[in-house]
């Protein structure tokens, strides 16, 4: 395109990372095509012509690796780019010998996206009104947080940094996962297969890299790391559980985090 202004397809199964792509690329002053399922998104790309594909990497039916090489047999040849949650060493190396161009790690901010795209897609920058557009287009603002203590149930700063400075947005990710948070704990309380439990911290990890939940997210962390250390049994449930009720419980007195 010559103004600028891109195509490009967005592919997560969970709905709220899918959501803020589209919020961000949008705003972003891209058209912006997503799909929730990485076989929809194979037929929507056979129709349609797109200057970069973002994938997520774990999902059904088809992982981003998967994914990207039907994409390339279909024609494709633009960048893809892998997002996730959690990179493991397995992961990237996987990645490096796919299709894959790139990889983005939650959370993505739109300075990353900002970043990714200039470095894959070369803006338009030879006519000085198309130039001057763009510019004003992708200046970010920047929402600095001050050393986060990881310790924190829930840091305020750090979410509406995530939010792009929106309280609005905050607000919103933060009921989104709180009802995710709910939702998994009762999952997790079950007896589980490896496989299963996979599942559920994939589903949860999107919410919790986007808001401010840093004690929930330096315990998934190191509950990623225990389970990559034994990778066919279920490592100790309870110090996760025990910080899902902490956040459930600070809910409960903080319904809405930004006034």
């Amino acid at each position: 395109m010559n103004d600028g202004q891109y195509r490009i397809l967005a592919v997560d199964d969970n709905e709220l990372n899918l959501g803020l792509f589209r919020l961000f690329l949008s705003q972003l002053g891209h058209i912006v095509t997503s799909a929730n399922n990485p076989i929809d998104a194979i037929e929507i790309a056979q129709n349609k012509n797109f200057d970069l594909i973002f994938t997520d990497i774990q999902m059904p039916e088809l992982n981003g690796m998967e994914a990207a090489a039907r994409f390339r047999q279909n024609g494709y040849s633009g960048p893809i780019i892998a997002i996730t949650a959690h990179l493991s060493d397995v992961e990237q190396s996987n990645i490096a010998q796919s299709d894959i161009d790139d990889v983005l790690i939650k959370p993505v901010s739109k300075t990353e996206l900002v970043r990714i795209l200039n470095q894959w897609l070369a803006p338009v920058t030879e006519n000085p009104d198309l130039a001057s557009v763009y510019e004003v287009r992708t200046k970010v603002p920047e929402y600095p947080v001050q050393n986060p203590s990881t310790g924190e149930v829930y840091n305020l700063p750090m979410a509406l940094s995530r939010a792009n400075g929106s309280k609005e947005l905050a607000n919103d990710l933060f009921h989104l996962l709180i009802e995710n948070v709910i939702e998994s704990k009762l999952a997790m309380e079950q007896p589980l297969e490896v496989s299963q439990l996979r599942a559920i911290l994939h589903k949860l990890s999107g919410g919790i890299k986007f808001s401010g939940a840093l004690r929930l997210e330096t315990e998934l962390e190191e509950f990623h790391d225990r389970l990559h250390q034994q990778p066919d049994a279920v490592p100790n449930k309870q110090p996760f559980l025990n910080c899902m009720n902490e956040l459930i419980e600070w809910a409960e007195t903080t319904p809405k985090p930004f006034p």
